[in-house]
C-alpha cells in the first residue's frame, strides 16, 4: 500500500443543482434536475441507471460536450462551461465507446496523443513526456507493447491503450464511457479492479458509466445511481443496496433486485418446498440450482423433501426412499419429472 495516494483529501469535480437537457427553439427538455454530487481525489465512482434516465447527458455535461440548462460544474473550482478547449483537455480526460479507426498506428501513437495538450500538435515529445507515457502504459499493464499496432490488440487490449492516452493526458478528472462494453467476463472484472486501483495509486477522480451492476457494487467508492425521474442518489454501495433505491430504479414486474444475494431476480413464484442440509459451497449451489426451477429452501417438514449435500455427492429422501446423485442436474431431472410429483401429491 505504499504507492497508494490517501484518497478524498481534495474535491476534483464538484455539481451544483444541475440541471441538464435539451433546448429547440421551442421547448426545453428536462432529462434530470438539482443534482448536487461531487467526486475526490483517489475516488473511483460509477455512474448506474435505467436506459434512458439521463447517465449519457449528464456524462456530456461533466465532459463539456454539452451545456447545463441550470447550475455549475467545476473542476478543481474553475466552471467547465468557462474553461477553453485546451484548458478542459489539461483538466480532464475522456475514454469513449467510439470505435478508433487506426488501422496503421502503433501503441505508443495512441498513447502519446494525450501529451498533445501539454505540448501542442505541432511540438515535439520530451523525455518527462515519453516518462509519462511509458508510466501510462506500465501502469495499464501494456509495458513493452508501444510498438504494437493497434488494430492487432484484442478488445481488452484496445481499452486498456485508451485508457493509457487518458492516462498520459494528465488530468485530476478521468471520464470513462461504459469502460466494459464489448469485454468478455474476466477482462471486465479485470477492468473495474484495474481502474479502482488507477483511482488509488494516481490519486485521480475517476467517473465511469455502467450497466455492470454487481461489478459497479464490488469495485467502485461511490455509487450515483439515476433514477427515471430524473434525480440522483449518491452513496456507497452497501448504502444504496440497503435503500433499497436499486429495486426502485431496476424492477419491475417480471423481476426484483434481492437485497441478501445482491442479485437480480424473477418474480416467478416457488411453488415446492425443499429441505436442504449442509454446508459450504456445494450447499449454496444447490440452493440456487433449485431456487432456479422454482423450490424455496424449508425447515424440516412431513411430505417435504429433503436433499443433503455431501462433499461428493446429493442424497434425495422423501417417502422413506432415498436416492443418491453425483450431479446437480441429475437431481434437477427427478424433480421436474411428472412421475416424482404424482408421488408427492399422492
Amino acid at each position: 500500500m505504499n504507492d497508494y495516494i490517501f484518497p478524498y483529501e481534495k474535491e476534483i469535480v464538484k455539481l451544483r443543482l444541475v440541471t441538464t437537457g435539451y433546448n429547440d427553439r421551442k421547448s426545453e427538455k428536462i432529462v434530470s434536475k438539482d443534482i448536487s454530487v461531487s467526486i475526490s481525489n483517489g475516488e473511483l465512482v460509477s455512474l448506474i441507471g435505467a436506459n434512458g434516465c439521463g447517465k449519457s447527458t449528464l456524462m456530456r455535461c461533466i465532459g463539456g460536450l454539452q451545456s447545463v440548462l441550470g447550475g455549475d460544474i467545476q473542476i478543481k473550482g474553475k466552471d467547465v462551461s468557462k474553461m477553453s478547449s485546451m484548458e478542459r483537455a489539461r483538466s480532464l480526460s475522456l475514454v469513449l465507446t467510439d470505435q478508433i479507426e487506426a488501422t496503421n498506428l502503433t501503441v505508443y501513437d495512441i498513447v502519446s496523443n494525450g501529451r498533445y495538450p501539454h505540448i501542442g500538435y505541432l511540438g515535439k515529445l520530451s523525455e518527462n513526456d515519453w516518462m509519462i507515457i511509458d508510466k501510462s502504459l506500465d501502469i495499464c499493464f501494456l509495458r513493452g507493447w508501444g510498438d504494437r499496432i493497434y488494430s492487432s490488440l484484442s478488445d481488452g487490449e484496445k481499452q486498456r491503450a485508451l485508457i493509457a492516452r487518458a492516462l498520459s493526458q494528465d488530468t485530476p478528472l478521468m471520464l470513462l464511457d461504459e469502460p466494459t462494453a464489448h469485454l468478455d467476463l474476466p477482462n471486465r472484472v479485470e477492468m473495474m479492479r484495474m481502474l479502482n486501483e488507477l483511482a488509488k495509486k494516481t490519486g485521480k477522480a475517476i467517473l465511469i458509466s455502467t450497466h455492470e451492476l454487481d461489478l459497479a457494487m464490488h469495485w467502485s467508492d461511490t455509487i450515483w445511481l439515476m433514477n427515471t425521474k430524473g434525480g440522483l442518489i449518491r452513496g456507497i454501495p452497501e448504502d444504496i443496496v440497503l435503500s433499497a433505491k436499486i429495486s426502485e430504479c431496476f424492477s419491475n414486474k417480471n423481476i426484483f433486485f434481492d437485497m441478501q444475494s445482491g442479485n437480480f431476480k424473477s418474480n416467478k413464484e416457488n411453488t415446492h418446498l425443499v429441505t436442504i442440509q449442509g454446508e459450504g459451497i456445494r450447499r449454496i449451489w444447490t440452493e440456487r440450482a433449485l431456487e432456479r426451477i422454482g423450490f424455496v429452501n424449508s425447515d424440516i417438514s412431513e411430505g417435504i423433501p429433503i436433499i443433503t449435500v455431501f462433499e461428493d455427492n446429493w442424497k434425495l429422501s422423501f417417502n422413506k426412499t432415498e436416492q443418491i446423485y453425483y450431479s446437480l442436474e441429475d437431481i434437477l431431472g427427478t424433480l421436474r419429472t411428472d412421475n416424482y410429483w404424482h408421488s408427492i401429491l399422492k
